[in-house]
């Protein structure tokens, strides 16, 4: 499941049947400086959270490094666009 509160903030929801271990990812967008601060924060709960946390996230941490990246690299790439065309 995705949730969207306007145009700074995101939520991504997934788990087990029966509440046996739900996740939340949530990203916000802050102004910083003139910029814009991305902020990830993840929540998981439920009883076999304990049991199978650590082998989710060693599972997706990388993948979610490069997600992060990939986002970086792109707002890098609008704001250089953005200050040479003023658009």
């Amino acid at each position: 499941m995705v949730a969207a509160a306007g145009r700074s903030r995101c939520t991504w929801t997934q788990g087990l049947p029966l509440g046996l271990l739900t996740g939340v990812r949530t990203f916000r967008l802050e102004p910083l400086g003139g910029m814009t601060h991305l902020l990830v924060k993840d929540e998981f709960t439920g009883p076999l959270c304990g049991l199978l946390l650590w082998e989710f996230v060693s599972d997706t941490q990388q993948a979610f490094i490069d997600y992060v990246s990939a986002v970086r690299k792109r707002a890098e790439i609008l704001g250089r666009h953005l200050r040479t065309t003023g658009s």
